[in-house]
């Protein structure tokens, strides 16, 4: 009985069960990530929640005018400018965040960023 050379070979067979496990392992790992809430601060309601802390830090720098030395940077917790009365309380998906403002001198410019985080469900890159 002599056997012809068009069906599938081993290795291809093998090389195509790899390419599914794969395939399978990163859809998996995607799924995953979705069901869990991982969330990144590029998206534009997130970026709002920043920019109310931004907001509320100016205000209260104005308010005290803060002396920062060159290259120096200020930290105000949310909780501060919650009291003072410049934010109101943040919440994402109906989750209370927490956070901070940071009141940068670089080179005698005075620059603010805000960072956010609310839970498993949402941290703004670069929070600490």
């Amino acid at each position: 009985m002599k056997l012809n050379n068009r069906g599938w070979g081993m290795q291809a067979m093998m090389a195509i069960v790899v390419v599914l496990m794969l395939a399978l392992v990163f859809v998996s790992m995607m799924i995953n990530t979705k069901f869990k809430g991982d969330v990144t601060s590029s998206s534009t309601q997130n970026s709002k929640l920043e920019n109310k802390v931004i907001t509320a830090s100016q205000k209260y720098y104005q308010n005290h005018q803060i002396d920062l030395k060159e290259n120096a940077q200020y930290r105000v917790n949310l909780k501060t400018l919650m009291d003072e009365g410049l934010l109101e309380e943040i919440t994402y998906k109906g989750i209370s965040c927490s956070g901070y403002g940071l009141i940068i001198n670089k080179n005698g410019k005075i620059d603010y960023e805000g960072f956010v985080k609310c839970g498993t469900k949402y941290k703004t890159k670069g929070y600490e």
